[in-house]
């Protein structure tokens, strides 16, 4: 039993009461009092509604390639807590999160710091975990993943970084960014500090609006990255995508396992974030090209078995849907039956989730929940005219392990609706696909 990941477990998390407390005042307050000097850091800061967890990858694997010691922090894990935290591809260890949790406990523990302000939650405690961490590491550059929206969220107690970039906007979380997208930007908007560089994906223009006016009452420097690259499909399978991109006025060929058309415009993100910081961290094109052929993201459009096909996808908001949806049209024809089982989280738009993977007659939909405690649960899971959804009177594990047992050849079976589903899952599948 480890008593470091114990303690982290006991903390409020998102979804109860106390576990979502918009401010930076406690996780600064732990800082001081850890002593962390962020100021000696570089940090890439990445915000949006989906693609900021692919993009961190690629960048990751981009400067490992190159031969920079790389940060990285990002949230949820799919793999185990650890990998929340790693430098230079490796997870924090346990034996260093005992470590680092022996010098945090006894502050969180101690009444006096926190009787104004509140004690912090999991996020803010394990953010200034990672920060505590990258701190003693002294890694060259931190790429840091906000948790929720970005103005008032604990990564953003960080100074001006070197670059910050929001990749997209779309409807997510409104009960706490808003409900339009000019709201939701405007938190996103709220890791763009002074004087310092912005850097966004394909974004609407009632959004992006916003973020160009935050940059410029900020004398923030605005970017593009479809002002930098346009990166053209070529071909993509099971295995992998390979794409063309005019770099340096010559065309190359790159790869990449990650699949799925979005990750196209993910790649042009990273690819221009690192042209912005040829600078700070010069990168050659063939440490890129190696990034991208190297970079790996668990239970993202991930294929873990291939005959018949079994894929894992974390996808949780309508336009992770659409992205899933248009893989499967892409990748399989209309001979294949498609059976898609759906646990998703309360708070989701369930409703225009089935409306999109319902794309096309045959497609049968189970319905389950998984074991979070925010999971929204069959019983309450009203079912209107759509005649191809079933309501599983089993959890996830359970209908997945019997739903494998018979699944036929021309049949693909694919689990979404929630990276919960995907942390839940994963292990057990591989383990049982493996032998």
């Amino acid at each position: 039993m480890n008593s470091a990941i114990d303690f982290i477990n006991s903390l409020p998390m998102f979804g109860t009461e106390e576990g979502f407390k918009p401010g930076l005042d406690r996780v600064s307050k732990l800082i001081e009092l850890l002593n962390i000097d962020l100021k000696s850091l570089d940090f890439i800061h990445v915000a949006g509604s989906n693609g900021k967890g692919s993009t961190i990858e690629m960048l990751n694997s981009i400067y490992n390639q190159a031969g920079y010691k790389v940060g990285r922090y990002i949230s949820p894990h799919v793999r185990s807590f650890n990998e929340r935290i790693q430098v230079n591809g490796q997870d924090i260890t346990d034996k260093e999160l005992t470590k680092l949790i022996k010098e945090i406990k006894p502050l969180y523990d101690n009444d006096k710091y926190w009787h104004d302000i509140g004690k912090p939650t999991f996020f803010e405690v394990v953010t200034v975990l990672a920060f505590y961490h990258f701190y003693l590491e002294k890694p060259d550059l931190i790429l840091l993943e906000t948790g929720l929206g970005g103005r008032f969220d604990a990564t953003n107690v960080i100074p001006s970084p070197l670059l910050a970039i929001i990749t997209t906007i779309t409807l997510e979380h409104t009960e706490y960014l808003g409900d339009k997208l000019a709201l939701i930007a405007r938190e996103k908007a709220g890791i763009i500090k002074e004087g310092s560089r912005v850097l966004v994906g394909e974004i609407e223009e009632e959004a992006l609006k916003v973020i160009r006016d935050k940059a410029a009452s900020v004398s923030a420097n605005f970017y593009e990255s479809k002002d930098f690259f346009s990166l053209v499909p070529v071909t993509e399978n099971l295995d992998k995508q390979i794409f063309k991109i005019k770099y340096h006025n010559k065309t190359y060929e790159l790869s990449m396992p990650l699949k799925g058309r979005y990750q196209l415009k993910n790649a042009e993100v990273a690819i221009s974030a690192t042209e912005l910081l040829q600078r700070e961290y010069p990168v050659s094109f063939e440490s890129m090209k190696k990034g991208f052929k190297n970079v790996s993201w668990p239970g993202r459009l991930e294929v873990i078995k291939k005959a018949p096909p079994v894929i894992l996808d974390g996808s949780h908001t309508v336009a992770g849907i659409e992205e899933l949806v248009n893989f499967l049209k892409d990748n399989f024809s209309e001979d294949h039956k498609i059976k898609i089982i759906l646990a998703v989280l309360k708070d989701k738009d369930i409703e225009s989730m089935i409306d999109k993977l319902l794309f096309r007659p045959g497609v049968e939909l189970i319905f389950t929940e998984n074991n979070s405690f925010r999971a929204l649960k069959v019983s309450d899971f009203k079912i209107k005219s759509q005649v191809n959804i079933i309501k599983s009177n089993q959890k996830l594990l359970e209908t997945v392990d019997q739903e494998l047992e018979k699944q036929v050849d021309n049949e693909i079976l694919c689990i979404t609706g929630s990276l919960s589903s995907i942390i839940e899952l994963r292990e057990h599948l591989l383990n049982r696909i493996r032998g």
